[in-house]
């Protein structure tokens, strides 16, 4: 039971024994590799430069040793792996293309492990830069301006282009009352996101930029902004065109313009159905049905008179009652 034991935990090697091994190894693995280089390009010079017997006893050498690593392969019970040592051997053992071929197949190997490491980097970087948001958010809530802002840095030092971090450094701003500071921040999000073409993120950096000019009541700039990012936004993102014209639709109802409001709030509540957000659909929906249901100035003049003289009948007929 104990062998078993060991032999499962052996084979269920968890991601943090991996790295652990990866970490305490890699330091010494490149200069073991450079040395091995050396070694291996200046046997390549003596074989070549060797006169016929010795490469005749190099080359029986490693044909018995080759037949030895063979046996042993066998009574092991082992499948034999390419490695450059063999390849070497088949060099040394006069087989030439057969080593060439190895040496080759080890070579796209590790290109392969290149392209699998450089993935693990990029998701390593990743983590990390969830982590510093994350302690960023947490320090914005207790109020603690530096940490936020060192936790906030520190993403953007290992990720120069995350929209997430220049977001969050934007609301922070806001928060703080620094509406330009801010407008730069997002800003800054549009620009990036317009030189690589990603059409969804400038729409939201403008919607951004709205947001920050309606704290200022700036509403000309905010509208300006928003219909900006209707524009840019793919029609096939049905979430952010129902956010802009969310946003659009309550800018014209502040401005009183009834029929514009209307139009965007329409626009919006169709947009949300088609993204699957049918709550905030039904939400917008409501503030289209009190909207319509708002009444002329002579009708509201009409019905604050009834009201007036309704409380008027109602003292008379209680006077009269107690006389």
């Amino acid at each position: 039971m104990w062998t078993l034991y060991q032999f499962t935990r052996a084979r269920r090697l968890s991601e943090g024994e991996v790295e652990a091994w990866i970490e305490e190894h890699l330091d010494d693995k490149p200069r073991n590799l450079m040395t091995e280089r050396g070694v291996y390009l200046s046997h390549f010079d003596s074989a070549t430069r060797g006169s016929f017997v010795t490469r005749g006893l190099r080359a029986f050498r490693a044909r018995a040793k080759m037949v030895i690593l063979f046996l042993l392969r066998v009574i092991l019970v082992r499948k034999r792996k390419p490695s450059a040592a063999h390849a070497l051997l088949l060099f040394d053992a006069g087989k030439d293309a057969r080593a060439g071929a190895e040496f080759n197949a080890i070579a796209a190997d590790f290109e392969k492990m290149v392209r699998i490491y450089e993935k693990q980097v990029r998701a390593k970087r990743l983590e990390a830069c969830n982590a510093y948001l994350y302690a960023g958010r947490v320090a914005s809530e207790i109020r603690d301006a530096e940490t936020t802002k060192r936790a906030y840095d520190n993403v953007l030092r290992l990720n120069d282009g995350d929209t997430d971090a220049y977001k969050l450094i934007g609301r922070q701003y806001l928060e703080a009352g620094n509406i330009p500071a801010a407008l730069r921040e997002y800003a800054s999000i549009a620009t990036r996101a317009e030189k690589v073409g990603d059409k969804a993120t400038e729409a939201e950096a403008y919607r951004l930029q709205a947001s920050a000019h309606l704290r200022d009541n700036r509403t000309g700039r905010a509208r300006r902004m928003l219909v900006r990012s209707e524009k840019v936004e793919p029609s096939t993102n049905h979430q952010g065109l129902a956010e802009t014209q969310r946003m659009l639709g309550d800018l014209f109802a502040r401005q009183g313009m009834t029929a514009a409001a209307a139009t965007a709030y329409t626009n919006s509540v169709t947009n949300y159905r088609q993204a699957g957000n049918q709550a905030v659909a039904a939400e917008v929906q409501d503030s289209l049905d009190r909207m319509g249901r708002k009444d002329g100035w002579a009708t509201r003049v009409l019905e604050r008179f009834g009201e007036i003289m309704l409380r008027l009948a109602k003292r008379l007929r209680d006077r009269g009652q107690k006389k």
